[in-house]
Formats: structure tokens, C-alpha cells, sequence
């Protein structure tokens, strides 16, 4: 598990790099080494939460998959939703203009910490 979060923190490193210096091969060379990581995060991730029901069990003595699965699938959900408005957020700050080709540099800046910045710093805060 924790050569996911480093392999993502890695990752996440070169995608900001890569949007401060305009790199593309080096933006893609982040996407995909975080791409890659990505399963050895992932997998023990979803084995925890099965884990976490098989200890409620073990405690009570009771099977409640249901409500296991209802918290999992609404933190989820609340995660997804917090994520989506924070784009907008963040957009909204730094002063995003909708259809306009030639951002300011505080929009961009704005984008490139939403890619990579964001997701580094919380991905480090988990670990």
C-alpha cells in the first residue's frame, strides 16, 4: 500500500513539474507512472473494507454487510461531491474565464495545483 502512496506522490510530483514547465513528455511520464501505482493502492484499499466487516462481525457477532457497504458506498459519494465542487471552487479564486483561449497566469496556476498540487498534498496527508 505504501508504494502506492509514494508511486502516486511521485507521480503527482512530475504532473506539477511538468505544468510549471509546460513538459508534456514529462506530464505524460507523470501520468503514467501514477497510472501504474495506482493497483497497489487501490486493491488493499477495497480488502480493508471487506476486512472491516469481517471484524464487525467478530466484535458483535452479527453480519452486517449492508450497513458496511452503505457507509463505504455514501463516504464515497461524499468524497466524489467534495472533490467536484472544489474544482469549481478553486476555478472560481484564481479567476478562470470560461471559453477564453489565453488564461491568466493565476488560472493556470490554479489548474496545474487542481492536476497535481492538490492531489499530491492529500495523497501525503493520508500516508
Amino acid at each position: 500500500m505504501y508504494i502506492g502512496i509514494f508511486g502516486q506522490l511521485i507521480g503527482n510530483t512530475l504532473r506539477g513539474i511538468a505544468g510549471y514547465l509546460t513538459s508534456v513528455p514529462l506530464l505524460a511520464v507523470g501520468t503514467v507512472f501514477a497510472g501504474l501505482v495506482t493497483g497497489f493502492l487501490a486493491v488493499p484499499v477495497s480488502a480493508l473494507f471487506a476486512d472491516g466487516i469481517d471484524y464487525g462481525e467478530y466484535k458483535t457477532n452479527r453480519r452486517i454487510e449492508g450497513m458496511g457497504s452503505a457507509i463505504t458506498s455514501f463516504s464515497q459519494k461524499l468524497n466524489s461531491g467534495l472533490a467536484m465542487a472544489s474544482v469549481g471552487w478553486v476555478l472560481s479564486l484564481t479567476g478562470y474565464v470560461q471559453n477564453q483561449a489565453q488564461q491568466s497566469a493565476a488560472a493556470n496556476a490554479g489548474i496545474i495545483s487542481l492536476y497535481a498540487w492538490m492531489r499530491g498534498s492529500l495523497r501525503w496527508r493520508a500516508s
